[in-house]
């Protein structure tokens, strides 16, 4: 849609309700005038509703038959040539015969060597008038002017319209407005504003409102772009929204509005070349930058809290020549964990410096709990127990570990006890050997491998394991 000051003044549309190619006016109110230029979805049909002009050296219209002569009609030093070609289906300059030329300075007219024949007979002129002529002087070549040709002053055609030369062009003069046109050269095809009722070229700024490339289907605009009613789709396999400016010190930006009024932009390199998200309040009015990341060191700031939330939130702090830290919660602890080698990503932990109980308030170092997470030991405490024969009373409770079983064990612990049944060695990754002595068996864990030394019983575990 074409608008001045908000009003709808030409319309271009891709394919109406019945999928046509129509060009639709309105006047300097907005209300809708006529469609002076369409083509027809099904046949290709070219519609005009006003006035045609071609402007160039050689004029030619081409009406090209494709399973018969071509006719052309031609205008070159003050004559109109009507020309045919020499074949069927001929292009632009294959003319050879000429039934007709027009002085259009004399207003005479000159019939080819074929004569002039209405209906299959010899029409009147002064060469051959007389009796037995048998002129009809109410038809042209035994068809009605009326119906037979299309109207100066505007009306509709069934067929083709070509317009071959080198630069053809059409345009469509606004009485009084500026006015639009067509116009086709090297591989590119223009759409192009003029003056008032004129078929000129006259320029907004630097660039023409459109302009298509023949060979690479490119479309350039000279102005913005809106879509009032429709969306924006790519379909292809890679589909890109470039947005290339001229400078570093200028702006790539999508602005997100809420009736024309700005609430967020996303620049794609600001000023500085970085990534900004930015904020605008209900009256368009900038708040802050919620969002950054530089362009220099990749670095990222936030100005507003930060929130993860899953069931697993982890935060991964990734060094690239030492060893990774973590910051993760899960069943009300939050745990702070290290990699086992430099530079690892998320889930790589092997290390337990540290957990935080979230329910009762109390920090945990280098202790260790029972595979639900509860009833948690320090070492000095597994260390008490861990010689008591089971037949005493235990205050530990089976199946100690560093956590929920599918944590990393904190390396370096220095004893663990167990009653009843024993949980599964591969669960553990202690570093060093300690000994539990349990109703004269004894269990030895080191490298995390878990192994009874000999038989025995203790609360249900016991032989190999």
């Amino acid at each position: 849609a074409g608008q001045t000051n908000g009003v709808n003044r030409w319309f271009l549309e891709l394919g109406n309700n019945a999928e046509d190619f129509a060009v639709s006016r309105y006047n300097a109110s907005g209300v809708f005038q006529d469609i002076p230029f369409s083509i027809t979805n099904g046949a290709g049909d070219v519609f005009f509703t006003g006035l045609q002009q071609q402007r160039n050296a050689n004029p030619t219209i081409t009406m090209r038959d494709t399973d018969g002569r071509t006719g052309y009609v031609h205008t070159n030093a003050n004559i109109m040539y009507f020309l045919g070609s020499g074949s069927n289906d001929q292009g632009y300059g294959s003319w050879s015969t000429t039934p007709l030329t027009l002085n259009l300075i004399s207003g005479s007219a000159n019939v080819g060597a074929g004569g002039l024949t209405v209906n299959g007979n010899t029409a009147w002129h002064a060469g051959n008038d007389g009796a037995g002529s048998g002129l009809d002087a109410d038809t042209v070549d035994g068809v009605n002017p009326s119906t037979a040709f299309v109207a100066k002053a505007g009306d509709t055609m069934t067929g083709n319209l070509n317009i071959n030369n080198t630069a053809p062009t059409m345009a469509f003069m606004d009485t009084n407005h500026r006015s639009g046109m067509i116009y086709q050269n090297s591989n590119l095809m223009y759409f192009i504003t003029s003056n008032i009722n004129a078929a000129d070229f006259d320029i907004n700024g630097s660039f023409w409102p459109l302009t298509l490339n023949m060979s690479n289907d490119e479309a350039t605009f000279g102005g913005n772009v809106q879509l009032t009613e429709g969306d924006l789709t790519i379909n292809k396999a890679e589909p890109r929204i470039m947005m290339n400016k001229t400078a570093g010190t200028q702006w790539n930006i999508i602005a997100g509005q809420t009736n024309g009024v700005n609430r967020w932009f996303l620049e794609l390199g600001n000023n500085a070349e970085d990534f900004v998200v930015s904020r605008y309040n209900a009256s368009g009015v900038f708040q802050d930058i919620p969002f950054s990341i530089t362009d220099s060191t990749g670095d990222v700031f936030f100005t507003g809290l930060q929130q993860q939330r899953n069931a697993n939130p982890t935060i991964t702090m990734r060094d690239t020549n030492a060893r990774t830290g973590y910051i993760h919660t899960n069943d009300n602890i939050m745990y702070f964990l290290g990699s086992g080698s430099n530079d690892q990503a998320y889930g790589n932990w092997a290390t337990t410096p540290m957990m935080l109980d979230l329910v009762n308030a109390r920090v945990r170092v280098n202790e260790v709990c029972d595979l639900a997470g509860n009833n948690c030991r320090t070492p000095a405490q597994i260390a008490a127990a861990s010689g008591t024969p089971c037949s005493a009373p235990q205050t530990l409770t089976s199946g100690f570990c560093s956590g929920p079983v599918n944590w990393p064990m904190p390396h370096g612990t220095t004893g663990v006890a167990f009653l009843g049944t024993l949980p599964a060695c591969d669960s553990f990754a202690y570093q060093g050997t300690f000994t539990i002595a349990c109703n004269n068996g004894t269990m030895t864990v080191q490298s995390g491998t878990c192994n009874y030394v000999s038989g025995g019983s203790c609360g249900g575990g016991g032989g190999n394991n």
